[in-house]
C-alpha cells in the first residue's frame, strides 16, 4: 500500500475509532437499582402541582449544576434531589432523570409523601421534609 494512501486509512481507522468511543462513554444504563415509596398519600391536589414543579425543575437544572442538583417548593413542602453520573452528557442526564421519574409514577402511588429511585446512571429523590443525600 502507498504511504499516502496508508496513513489516510489510518487517520480515518483512529477517526472512527474516537468518534465511536465518544458516543458510547455517555450512554446512560438505566438499569433500576432500587426504589422506595412512602406508603402515606397526600390528598390535596396543590400537592401534585408543587411535586410536579419540582420534579420538572431537578430534571431540567441537574446538569447544569454539576450533575447534582437540589429544590424545594415552599407550599406545600416538598424537597426534591437528583444526580447523574458526571461521565453522561447533559441530553442524556436528563433522559435518565426522565425515565427515573417515570419509575416512581410506575411504583409508587399517586401522592405519596415520599420517593426515591435510584437507576445505574441517576437518581432522584423527593420528600415532605428537608434531607441530605
Amino acid at each position: 500500500m502507498d504511504s499516502p494512501v496508508r496513513a489516510a486509512a489510518i487517520v480515518i481507522g483512529l477517526l472512527c475509532t474516537i468518534d465511536s468511543a465518544r458516543y458510547s462513554v455517555g450512554v446512560p444504563d438505566l438499569t433500576v437499582l432500587s426504589k422506595i415509596c412512602n406508603g402515606q398519600e397526600f390528598p390535596y391536589e396543590s400537592f401534585r402541582v408543587a411535586l410536579d414543579i419540582v420534579l420538572d425543575r431537578l430534571i431540567s437544572n441537574t446538569p447544569d449544576y454539576g450533575f447534582n442538583y437540589y429544590d424545594w417548593s415552599d407550599s406545600p413542602s416538598i424537597y426534591g434531589h437528583a444526580a447523574c453520573n458526571g461521565k453522561l452528557s447533559k441530553d442524556d442526564c436528563q433522559l435518565c432523570l426522565t425515565i427515573a421519574r417515570e419509575q416512581l409514577s410506575v411504583h409508587c402511588p399517586e401522592n405519596p409523601y415520599g420517593a426515591q429511585v435510584h437507576l445505574q446512571d441517576c437518581r432522584m429523590r423527593y420528600e415532605f421534609y428537608e434531607f441530605d443525600d
